[in-house]
C-alpha cells in the first residue's frame, strides 16, 4: 500500500495575498482622497461666486434708484475689485388682441460681476426712468 503525502499549508497569508490586499487598499483610498479634493475645491469655488452673486444682487437694487432705467450700459468696480456691468434695454411692447401688453414701459437689466475667480449674471425686470 502506497501512502499518499498530503502537503500540509502552512497557516497565514503568503506573499501575493497581501500585496493584492495593499493594492486593493490603497486604491480605495486614491479614490477617497481624490472625492475629497474634488469636493474641497467646488466649494472653493462656490464661495468665491457666492461673493459675485451677492454684488450682484446689491447692483440689482440700484437699477431705477442710483442708477436710472433708462437703457444703456454702465460699468465698474465693486468695493473688492471685482469688475461689474450693466446693460439695460427696453422690453419689446407684446400686442395681445390688438391692444399693447402690460409690458410696455419696462426695461431688461442685465447685471454681470466678475472678479477674485467668481462670476454672477443676473436679469432684473424694471419700470423704465420717465
Amino acid at each position: 500500500m502506497r501512502r499518499h503525502r498530503t502537503r500540509r499549508r502552512e497557516a497565514g497569508f503568503s506573499l501575493i495575498e497581501s500585496l493584492v490586499a495593499t493594492v486593493i487598499a490603497a486604491a480605495v483610498l486614491a479614490a477617497f482622497f481624490s472625492a475629497g479634493s474634488a469636493a474641497g475645491a467646488l466649494q472653493y469655488r462656490a464661495g468665491r461666486n457666492a461673493a459675485a452673486i451677492a454684488i450682484a444682487h446689491d447692483l440689482a437694487r440700484t437699477v431705477g434708484t442710483d442708477i436710472p432705467a433708462v437703457p444703456g450700459s454702465r460699468s465698474g468696480v465693486a468695493a473688492d475689485g471685482s469688475a461689474w456691468r450693466i446693460d439695460i434695454q427696453p422690453l419689446p411692447v407684446v400686442f395681445i388682441g390688438g391692444q399693447p401688453s402690460a409690458m410696455k414701459g419696462l426695461v431688461s437689466a442685465r447685471i454681470r460681476v466678475a472678479g477674485k475667480g467668481g462670476e454672477a449674471e443676473l436679469a432684473i425686470v424694471r419700470p423704465e426712468a420717465r
